[in-house]
C-alpha cells in the first residue's frame, strides 16, 4: 500500500506523462517540500497540506517537477483552479505568500535541514 505521499506523487506523475509535460518529482523532493512549507499550505500558511498542488497547471504546461511542486489545502486548491500564477493576486491569494512561493521555487531562498535546495535538486537527510 502507498503512503499518501508516496500516491500524491505517482498520480500526478501519470498526469504529467499523459498530458506531454516534464514528470521528475520524486518522493524526496516532494517531502522536502512539504516540510519547508511546514506541513502547511503554500498559498494560505495556515491551514495543512492536503495536496499536491502545480504552480503551473497541467494544463497550461507545467510539470510534475521540484521547481513546479507546492502543498495546498483543498480550499486553495479549488480557489485557484487551472489559473496561471500571474492571475492569484486576483483570486485574493496574498501577494507576499505567492512571491515567497516563487522565491522557492526558483531556488532563491535559504533552507535550512533537515532539508536543503541546490540548484533545485532537493536532499532530504535523515531519510
Amino acid at each position: 500500500m502507498l503512503s499518501p505521499y508516496q500516491w500524491q506523487v505517482s498520480s500526478h506523475l501519470t498526469r504529467a506523462k499523459k498530458a506531454g509535460t516534464p514528470a521528475t518529482l520524486t518522493l524526496k523532493e516532494w517531502v522536502a517540500t512539504v516540510k519547508y512549507f511546514d506541513n502547511k499550505c503554500a498559498y494560505c500558511r495556515t491551514r495543512p497540506t492536503e495536496v499536491l498542488e502545480h504552480f503551473l497547471p497541467i494544463i497550461l504546461g507545467g510539470g510534475t517537477t521540484a521547481n513546479n511542486c507546492i502543498p495546498a489545502c483543498e480550499s486553495c486548491n479549488s480557489k485557484k483552479g487551472s489559473s496561471h500564477p500571474d492571475r492569484l493576486s486576483r483570486l485574493d491569494f496574498s501577494v507576499e505568500n505567492i512571491e515567497y512561493i516563487k522565491r522557492y521555487l526558483l531556488g532563491e531562498v535559504n533552507v535550512n535541514p533537515p532539508h536543503t535546495v541546490n540548484s533545485r535538486a532537493l536532499v532530504v537527510y535523515g531519510t
